[in-house]
């Protein structure tokens, strides 16, 4: 999604009034009429979020589009500002679509247990993101703060809920029309440049970083049959002596050490 100069000559020489309304990059040809949301400052926004909790490693997952460049920009901005470095191998890009984020996290595990942090560039790939996390044992926020972007409703009724950068819809469709009406009537042709800018919608999936709880992939692990088959028998006898108080620690290593040091063995 880039700047089209021929489309953009085509529509001026046929006289047809025109508006580029979202996915403009902060570089965008200027004589032209623009009304967005400012990307560069969404991605600030959402790194000074997390830094302002205590992260520093913070992953950003984005896409190959030009609005994409312009929010890792201000990402990095924001991380340059607090002096934490800035990493390439922590910029995934993806294609914009659920399955391309949820692979690219089940490849890229290792960076994320690294990570105490993820700034996913929409919201939809924010999705993918945290159920590809939660199924690999990262919980979202008790081991890894995520903040989205785009503020759609379903960052709401998701859970967790998510943080996300949320653009002013309701404004720019209205200054869209507007600034519509004023071309056509040729009340203001001179071309304008509209960025307004984004804000943060907090919903508690970003918390304090803090010392993370050891999270385990769900890889199958070699299981010692013969300790397994001793432990859950002394634990059977345990539990016929009522020293449980569920059926669900006959499988605890833990209550296993305690009977086998009771009875010496």
């Amino acid at each position: 999604r880039q700047f089209d100069q021929e489309l953009h000559q085509y529509l001026t020489e046929i006289g047809i009034p025109h508006i580029y309304l979202l996915h403009c990059s902060r570089n965008c040809y200027q004589a032209v009429n623009i009304v967005d949301s400012d990307n560069y400052a969404g991605g600030y926004l959402a790194a000074q979020h997390l830094i302002s909790h205590g992260h520093e490693k913070i992953i950003t997952v984005t896409c190959p589009w030009r609005e994409y460049e312009d929010r890792t920009n201000g990402y990095r901005h924001a991380l340059s500002e607090h002096n934490i470095p800035y990493r390439e191998d922590f910029v995934l890009t993806v294609n914009a679509d659920y399955d391309s984020a949820y692979r690219a996290v089940q490849k890229n595990l290792p960076r994320f247990f690294q990570a105490t942090a993820v700034y996913v560039q929409s919201d939809i790939l924010t999705l993918a993101v945290v159920n590809a996390l939660l199924d690999a044992g990262v919980h979202v926020p008790e081991d890894i703060s995520v903040i989205g972007s785009d503020g759609y409703e379903l960052g709401s009724i998701h859970r967790p809920q998510l943080d996300s950068v949320a653009h002013p819809i309701s404004e720019l469709v209205e200054l869209t029309v507007s600034r519509l009406i004023e071309i056509a009537e040729k009340k203001n042709t001179t071309p304008r440049q509209i960025i307004l800018r984004p804000y943060v919608i907090k919903r508690g999936s970003v918390t304090q970083n803090k010392k993370r709880r050891t999270a385990t992939m769900n890889i199958p692990i070699p299981v010692d049959t013969q300790e397994l088959n001793t432990r859950i028998k002394l634990n059977l006898q345990r539990l016929s002596t009522g020293d449980y108080y569920s059926i669900a620690d006959i499988f605890s290593p833990q209550s296993y050490d305690w009977y086998a040091d009771k009875e010496g063995r």
